[in-house]
This record gives C-alpha cells, sequence and structure tokens, in this order.
C-alpha cells in the first residue's frame, strides 16, 4: 500500500484533470494504486491518455488523420475504427500532424511501453514510485483541454490541404490551426490556389481559406488584398490564366457591401470594365459572365452595383 503522501500526489495529479472522460480513466487508476495494484493503474493511465488523443482526433478531423496514415504507412489498410490503430502508430502520426511534439511523443511513448509490460505476462511489477513518476512525466499533458488543442504542423497542413477534395474537410479544421500560423498559412493558400496547377480541385484550399480570413489580423490581409488585386487583374487580361475571373471571385471573401473597402472597390472596377468591353467585343460567355456578374452585384457597393446593372442586361438579353 502506497503512504498517504503517494496517495495526496497521485490525487493532485488526477484533479489536474479537465476532460471528464480522462478523469473518469484516472479514477479507474487512483482505485489501483489505493490499494497496491500499480500495474493496473498504469494500464487506466494509457487508456486516458490514448482516448483523449482519439477525441482529439476525431474533433480536430478524422479525415486529417487518415491522409497522414496513408503517408506514412502506404502499404498498410487504415482501420475502419480509430481505436484499431496501433497505438505506437497512432502517436508517431499525431506528431506528423503536429497534434503532439515530439517531446510529448516521447514520454508518451515511454509510457506505452510501461503499459505494455503491465498488460502482458512480462514479469515486470510496477511500483508505486515508478507509477508516480510516469504520472509526472506526463501531468501537463493529462491537465490539457480539447478545445485548447492546436495543430503545429504548418508543411503538412500545406500537404493535406492540396489533397483534400472537400471544401468541409478544409473547415473542419481551420479553427484548431495554431494562431501564429495563420498569417503564413494564409499567402500559403493562395500561392497553391493561383499557382499550383496540379491542384485541380481547390475546395479545400477554399473551405480553409474561408475559414482562417476573419481570424487573420488586418495587415496581413490587406496584403492578401494587394495579391487578390494583382491576381485578378493578370486574370482579366490574360485568358490562359490558370484560375478564371469567376473562381477567383467565388474565392475571395468579400466584405459586406456597405462598408467602405478600397480593394473590393478596385476588384469590382476591374470586373465591371472587364465584362461591358467583352460586351462591346461580343466576347461573352453566357453561364459563366451571368453568373458572375450576379454573383458580383451582391458583394458591390450601390455606385458599383448601379454601373453593372446596364451590362447585367446585355448580358441576359443575349
Amino acid at each position: 500500500m502506497p503512504d498517504e503522501d503517494l496517495l495526496q500526489h497521485f490525487e493532485v495529479i488526477i484533479d489536474g484533470a479537465q476532460e471528464p472522460l480522462v478523469r473518469k480513466y484516472l479514477e479507474d487508476a487512483a482505485k489501483c494504486f489505493n490499494i497496491g495494484v500499480y500495474n493496473g493503474a498504469v494500464i487506466f493511465v494509457w487508456n486516458a491518455i490514448i482516448c483523449y488523443i482519439q477525441r482529439v482526433i476525431e474533433v480536430v478531423g478524422i479525415a486529417f488523420f487518415i491522409y497522414k496514415y496513408r503517408k506514412v504507412y502506404p502499404k498498410k489498410d487504415m482501420p475502419s475504427d480509430l481505436w484499431q490503430v496501433n497505438d505506437s502508430m497512432l502517436l508517431e502520426i499525431c506528431e506528423g500532424m503536429g497534434l503532439l511534439s515530439h517531446d510529448v511523443h516521447i514520454k508518451l511513448d515511454r509510457l506505452r511501453e510501461h503499459r505494455n509490460d503491465c498488460a502482458h505476462p512480462s514479469g515486470i511489477f510496477m511500483t508505486a514510485e515508478d507509477t508516480l513518476a510516469l504520472m509526472d512525466s506526463i501531468r501537463d499533458y493529462i491537465s490539457r483541454k480539447m478545445i485548447d488543442e492546436r495543430l503545429t504542423n504548418i508543411g503538412i497542413l500545406r500537404e493535406f490541404i492540396k489533397e483534400v477534395k472537400s471544401k468541409q474537410d478544409g473547415e473542419e479544421i481551420a479553427p484548431w490551426v495554431q494562431e501564429d500560423l495563420y498569417p503564413r498559412l494564409a499567402h500559403d493558400l493562395l500561392t497553391i490556389y493561383l499557382e499550383d496547377e496540379a491542384v485541380k480541385d481547390a475546395s479545400g484550399i477554399e473551405g480553409l481559406w474561408k475559414n482562417i480570413w476573419s481570424r487573420i489580423d488586418e495587415s496581413t490581409r490587406q496584403l492578401l488584398w494587394d495579391r487578390l488585386s494583382g491576381a485578378v487583374s493578370d486574370a482579366l487580361e490574360d485568358e490562359s490564366s490558370f484560375r478564371s475571373p469567376y473562381e477567383l471571385a467565388n474565392f475571395i471573401v468579400w466584405p459586406s457591401s456597405d462598408e467602405e473597402h478600397r480593394y473590393r472597390d478596385k476588384i469590382c472596377r476591374l470586373y465591371i470594365e472587364w465584362l461591358d468591353r467583352r460586351i462591346r467585343e461580343d466576347g461573352l460567355e453566357d453561364h459563366d459572365d451571368e453568373s458572375l456578374a450576379i454573383m458580383l452585384k451582391w458583394y458591390m457597393p450601390t455606385s458599383q452595383r448601379e454601373q453593372l446593372q446596364p451590362i447585367l442586361e446585355k448580358i441576359i438579353r443575349r
């Protein structure tokens, strides 16, 4: 039986647990610890950790995990359920996703090895001191909250989003990106969208882009608006541009039409002049141009809407 000081130490660690399910497993670990069943305590502590990690993966987005799984283990089929994934593989993939730091991965892997010793007839029996030392090593992780978890590997985020074909999958991971990565990630997303011709379906990029826009600081947004303005200008001048004028207009996160915004006004003016020129040169493509004009109308201030209206009417009549 552990002495009173060790019991109190164990209880303090449990009290730091923030997630109810993690706490439940740790309370079962405490029951084992209190009667000297230290191997059982280690097993329940591991259950608490692995349960937490699995729930974080489900919240952040299972699609991201599956993507990384297939990259790390291309010759292995992804199990149908997350709990069927080997624990060692799970930790490795989570580090690759940026959900675990390398240091935390090492500490959790050490716990995993002790859990394996405790769960099998290894002849290894933990002491109270051994168990508490393990608990102390992962104390910070035990006290984490799912709402505070963040994706920290911008490189793998870029790789993932280029292959995502679902807007929803891009939207799901947006809130979980580490805050200080947003400016750089936004510029990277715009570069990929504008320049990477291997990315034909940009649904995932669009989903992530539109959901991090409001999280970006104003100075970064101004730089992005400048790049978007240049991209629209280039696309309207060059019909062979990778992204069409319609695609660019759909990609932009437009401000409210009653808000003063010089970049929006500049971009809308470029579109109005371009559509007007196409009418005069008989270069209209009915469906795309009509859809573009109708979409732009919703985002323009009143003065520009009035300029667009006669152009739109001519497009519709054609």
